[in-house]
């Protein structure tokens, strides 16, 4: 008997799963977070309140961690490279040009009740809440344009 079925025998009878079980269970995983995330969004009026964004970040983040093991585990980051998501990153980077601090904001105290902010932006906490709504959404896109890659799924 070679050694190679020695093995794998050896892995049955310890009912250890193989690499590949653990990836399409981590796959299946991801698959049912964007599932979730997708029927949350809806059920949750757009998830454009903060408390829907909360959950939905928190959904973001768990297919994030998913997929990362996933490609921890496969020693190899599944992406789908298409030119869909560019508009998505533009976006993003647009926000992120808009909260960097390139303006002076030298006013006199007696003018303003609090104080100035020197980002690009007129409402930089609003700009922030978009660039993460934004953040969540690519996740979201990637990961769907990633794992939903079949007729099945």
């Amino acid at each position: 008997m070679p050694e190679n079925q020695k093995n794998l025998n050896y892995l049955k009878e310890l009912n250890v799963p193989k690499a590949d079980e653990i990836t399409s269970r981590l796959s299946g995983a991801i698959l049912f977070l964007l599932c979730a995330m997708l029927v949350f969004s809806v059920v949750a009026f757009g998830a454009v309140d903060v408390w829907a964004l909360g959950v939905a970040s928190l959904l973001a983040g768990s297919i994030a961690v998913c997929w990362l093991t996933d490609a921890w585990r496969n020693k190899d980051f599944r992406f789908n490279a298409s030119a869909l998501q560019i508009p998505l990153l533009a976006l993003i980077l647009i926000g992120i040009i808009q909260l960097l601090p390139l303006r002076r904001a030298d006013f006199p105290n007696d003018l303003l009740s609090v104080s100035a902010v020197g980002s690009l932006s007129l409402a930089p906490y609003s700009t922030r809440l978009a660039v993460v709504q934004l953040i969540v959404y690519f996740v979201f896109f990637a990961a769907a344009l990633t794992f939903i890659n079949n007729y099945s799924r």
